[in-house]
């Protein structure tokens, strides 16, 4: 009987020993895995640290590049009206200003990344005026923004004067700014009241008393087209109310009605605006545009007449008025299908931009030629950090923050690996001491069969 009952409790002992050394090998190999799990935490932290940002410098540092700061505050698809008044007047509305309003932004086939207001403006520019070059298209988009945001009071009081002026003025005024880069300052020039002018008073004054013969060469102003000069007369005063106007054209022909201030405001968006909108009736946009047949483009359609009038021209007729021909505007409503995917919403998302930055799907180009939206060839990353548009760093508070994240993970897995060293542990002193018991059970087993043999033979 003492026999069995050690037997049957030798096998449960060797039993509960496999199960202690099977759970040995499974804690061990989970402590193996933490092992990995630290490695790989190690190498994320690294990553994580060289994924730098493209940024920005300002007084307090550096910033994330945004969307905003690269094409212009936006807000739902349209221009802001602080962004008028950052970019027109140079206001301090906490919008920092890009270095350089030729970098503008693009997806990886080079379509502007522009809010829906742009990207509808530059389709009904291009429709409009498709007989006309880029640079003509980019001034009526811009016209066409000007006039639709009348509800910022720079921009209106601007529209107000071009408006005097009549559209086919203003556009050339425009396009001749947009050429010229936007707003150039001329200086001061004398002028005799003749439309002659000098470079100094007594040059002016010897043309309009004296002999205009002594007046050397380089003494005489050719006035350029588009800059905006300020006018004294020979006496060095303001010469009637033309001080500080554009200047149309090299004959000397003024605009009598912009101001200084008023042309250098619509040098300054010209000069934002530009690039951004040739960019985009070069190389198109990431908008999906939808154009739709409006009433009066099926009146327009259906009203022809047949022949043609006496004057040579076939005519049309808008709800019985006779009309030869009538703009995109008036023919299609337009509207926006998308722009997300790799297009404006998801470009107004600062992480997802810059991670677009990291794999390329976004891209920053520049635009060599504002008036035909040319790109500059090759102009990669590199080309933006080394004019110092930008630059690549992680900020010290997204460090820490990083930082922060990697000590509380390697927190977590030293735990998991003191919990199971224990676990371990304690198993190792169990099954220590069921060795110790395993062997006491056969050596009582053992003494047992040896105390039966004895007994026997005796």
């Amino acid at each position: 009987m003492g026999l069995a009952v050690s037997q049957v409790r030798l096998l449960a002992l060797t039993t509960r020993k496999a199960d202690i050394e099977l759970q040995m090998q499974v804690d061990s190999k989970r402590k193996q895995m933490l092992t990995r799990k630290s490695t790989e935490l190690a190498q994320q932290y690294y990553s994580r640290l060289q994924n730098a940002n493209i940024q920005y410098a300002t007084s307090n540092g550096y910033e994330d590049v945004t969307y905003n700061y690269l094409m212009g505050a936006s807000a739902n698809g349209s221009l802001t009206d602080d962004f008028f008044s950052q970019v027109m007047t140079g206001g301090d509305y906490n919008i920092p200003q890009k270095f350089e309003n030729r970098m503008i932004l693009t997806d990886m086939y080079g379509q502007v990344v522009c809010n829906n207001e742009l990207a509808i403006a530059a389709a009904k520019a291009k429709d409009t005026y498709s007989d006309q070059t880029i640079a003509n298209q980019t001034v009526q988009a811009i016209w066409d923004i000007m006039k639709s945001n009348q509800n910022n009071t720079t921009v209106a009081s601007i529209m107000t004067k071009l408006l005097s002026l009549g559209k086919d003025t203003a556009i050339k005024y425009m396009e001749t700014m947009l050429n010229n880069g936007g707003y150039m300052n001329g200086g001061i020039v004398y002028t005799d009241g003749a439309g002659n002018f000098y470079k100094n008073a007594s040059a002016a004054k010897e043309a309009t008393l004296g002999d205009p013969t002594k007046i050397c060469d380089n003494e005489i102003v050719k006035l350029q087209e588009g800059y905006c000069y300020q006018v004294l007369d020979m006496y060095g005063k303001i010469y009637g109310n033309i001080s500080g106007n554009l200047c149309t054209d090299s004959s000397g022909s003024f605009d009598l009605t912009m101001t200084k201030q008023a042309t250098m405001y619509l040098g300054n968006l010209i000069s934002y605006l530009g690039p951004i909108l040739s960019a985009a009736m070069q190389n198109g946009t990431t908008a999906k545009i939808t154009r739709t047949k409006t009433a009066i483009a099926g009146d327009y359609e259906d009203a022809k007449t047949t022949p043609p009038s006496a004057d040579g021209k076939v005519h049309y007729y808008d709800n019985g008025s006779p009309r030869t021909e009538i703009t995109a505007e008036e023919y299609y409503s337009y509207s926006i299908a998308d722009n997300d995917n790799m297009g404006y919403v998801n470009a107004m998302n600062t992480e997802k931009l810059q991670t677009g930055f990291r794999s390329g799907t976004y891209q920053l180009v520049m635009v060599t030629d504002p008036t035909k939206g040319i790109y500059h060839k090759n102009t990669t990353l590199n080309y933006f950090t080394h004019m110092n548009y930008v630059v690549e760093k992680t900020d010290s508070s997204k460090r820490e923050e990083i930082t922060a994240w990697f000590n509380a993970e390697q927190a977590a897995i030293s735990e998991q690996e003191t919990y199971w060293d224990t676990e371990i542990q304690n198993l190792s002193t169990e099954l220590n001491s069921v060795n110790t018991e395993i062997d006491s059970v056969k050596t009582l087993k053992s003494n047992a069969i040896k105390s039966v043999f004895d007994w026997g033979g005796k």
